[in-house]
């Protein structure tokens, strides 16, 4: 015989029984397996699972303490380091950006040996040829 009690559609009462099942310190937020278990002893009503979904999805500690089941980074590759000044740079382009003096564009260098930037202004339409220049005259 089923000595379950059915709860009428009475959203107040439902709120209490998930509190008193999930909140105690001694239940310890229990996850919503557990938590369906428990309730689905001694209480039914329709919807009883997504209740308890929505309930516990919305339980801060909960989601704070969350497990993430995620695959493992995989092991990092890092970048050589270089023996000396200027053997490696990386050179990247930031625009367009507001006009100053006709130019709107910022071409970055950077040396990865040192990590010293060079900043210079240019256009948008900069070729790699300009590029190049700037590198050669400037740094």
């Amino acid at each position: 015989m089923d000595r379950r009690i059915y709860m009428p559609n009475n959203q107040k009462i439902k709120e209490k029984i998930l509190q008193e099942n999930h909140d105690p310190v001694d239940i310890e937020h229990p996850r919503q397996q557990q938590m369906v278990e428990l309730i689905k002893r001694n209480y039914w009503w329709p919807k009883i699972k997504n209740n308890i979904k929505k309930y516990i999805q919305g339980c801060f500690k909960c989601q704070q303490n969350k497990v993430q089941y995620m695959k493992k980074a995989e092991k990092l590759h890092p970048l050589e380091t270089p023996e000396g000044l200027w053997q490696e740079i990386s050179i990247n382009i930031i625009g367009p950006l507001l006009k100053s003096n006709k130019k709107d564009t910022i071409v970055v260098i950077v040396n990865q040996f040192t990590k010293m930037v060079q900043l210079k202004t240019t256009t948008t339409n900069v070729s790699l040829e300009e590029i190049v220049k700037i590198y050669h005259n400037e740094i």
